[in-house]
């Protein structure tokens, strides 16, 4: 089966498959919104606990991007989307069968673990795959797709949950991503031309085994171009799942007293408009040649939404208006697809993974400090009400939250308007050699 793939077959089943991995990192990115009664029930979590274990994907997460992708630059996508998938289905189990805090602890920490390369991993194997004019797109749509999880995430999960235990849903997870790891291992190659097994694409993303992993992260450091997009993705990024990923269904569940399910159906919005805004913003970006400007316009879209939701009817804005302000915040949110073009754009081919996950450090420093941030202004305003052996917080408790969110968000835009006008310099087509192998 594998001979019959032709190059350009081969390369989008390959990127495919990677998207895929991409899928359950979304999914588990999210899951902790809808199921936040519950694990403070069974587990008898605080807000501030609660906001420590949906952070704790992202501890590891952020340990884990510049030793990630060093490796990545050094070992491939192949390998690298072997153990990242692997560790994404083990820490899946062991969420599934825990009946502590510290197993649920545990669980979450090797899922991030495990998800901390898939991302970066997909941009490293387009850079060798896919010309420069395709890059923003291509990685819009790895968004969209990756997206799909957190969707299962919202109103899917929580009607699961509600017809069965939330424990077989992570065991069903954790098989898939075993499975995936070990389909990406026989299926995913690194670059055109490796093993002599597909088309010699020239001009493509050298290896990094030339340079040294202390002169790699050197010269990515130094570069103060990648720390800007590090400050803007911390605030946009963070302040976005804080709300969608960790909070926002307790939001919808306490203020409007609507059920789970229902409530779940009120995040969903920000995960289409993540959808469909990630490609978009890719396709406007490769078509205009540059990034700043599209970068600039996302972040003060996105700004302005939590403008109408900080201040419309007092932070409860009626039923239609959150919707419509949820989506938005997503197709705001999406931008991450340029930023991370920019960073791959501002360093060299051999150092695209390790220069791309250090600017994610900023997306998920943001996610890892807003969560838990979160979770500690909800606390302190917390008046002593339980509900089913919740703890319920008021209004005026969202809105300091809220308002917390909303000055990242503006410190974050500040910094996307001392970006370079990045015009890549690249964007020309490249043709495929007419010299046909047996294909992936």
């Amino acid at each position: 089966m594998a001979a019959k793939l032709q190059v350009g077959t081969a390369r989008y089943f390959m990127w495919f498959l990677l998207t895929l991995t991409h899928v359950i990192t979304h999914f588990h990115r999210f899951n902790i919104n809808v199921l936040a009664d519950q694990l403070m029930v069974e587990f008898n979590l605080s807000a501030v606990s609660l906001g420590n274990l949906a952070a704790a994907y992202s501890y590891t997460y952020l340990l884990m991007q510049i030793p990630g992708g060093l490796l990545i630059d050094r070992w491939g996508p192949r390998r690298t989307a072997f153990v990242a998938a692997l560790f994404l289905g083990v820490g899946s189990l062991l969420f599934a069968t825990a009946h502590s805090i510290s197993a649920i602890f545990l669980g979450r920490l090797i899922i991030g673990f495990g998800g901390s390369v898939i991302l970066i991993n997909i941009l490293k194997f387009q850079s060798a795959w896919f010309r420069e004019n395709q890059f923003a797109t291509m990685s819009g749509l790895a968004i969209l797709i990756g997206s799909l999880g957190a969707v299962a995430a919202t109103f899917p999960l929580a009607y699961i949950v509600a017809l069965a235990s939330w424990r077989i849903v992570f065991l069903v997870t954790g098989v898939a991503g075993v499975l995936i790891a070990f389909y990406s291992f026989l299926w995913v190659r690194d670059r055109p031309g490796q093993d002599g097994r597909s088309l010699q694409l020239p001009g493509r993303a050298e290896a990094a085994g030339g340079i040294s992993i202390p002169a790699a992260l050197k010269q990515v450091v130094r570069n103060r171009s990648l720390w800007v997009i590090f400050l803007v993705n911390f605030g946009f990024y963070g302040s976005f799942i804080a709300l969608t990923g960790a909070w926002g269904v307790t939001y919808v569940m306490q203020i409007y007293n609507l059920t789970r399910q229902e409530s779940a159906l009120f995040m969903f919005p920000a995960i289409l408009g993540m959808m469909l805004g990630a490609p978009v913003w890719g396709i406007i970006s490769d078509k205009m040649g540059r990034r700043k400007l599209p970068i600039i316009l996302a972040g003060l879209f996105f700004a302005a939404n939590w403008v109408l939701l900080l201040t419309v009817s007092g932070g409860k804005p009626p039923l239609a208006l959150l919707c419509l302000v949820v989506f938005n915040l997503g197709v705001g949110a999406s931008m991450q697809t340029l930023t991370l073009t920019y960073a791959k754009e501002l360093s060299p081919p051999a150092l695209t993974g390790t220069a791309t996950a250090f600017v994610n450090i900023g997306s998920f420093s943001g996610v890892a400090a807003l969560q838990l941030l979160f979770g500690y202004v909800l606390q302190r305003g917390w008046q002593g009400l339980y509900h089913a052996g919740m703890m319920i917080y008021p209004l005026q408790s969202y809105l300091g939250a809220f308002s917390l969110c909303f000055v990242f968000v503006l410190i974050s835009f500040g910094f996307t308007l001392v970006l370079q006008d990045k015009r890549p310099a690249s964007l020309q087509p490249f043709r495929i050699e007419a010299k046909q192998q047996p294909g992936v």
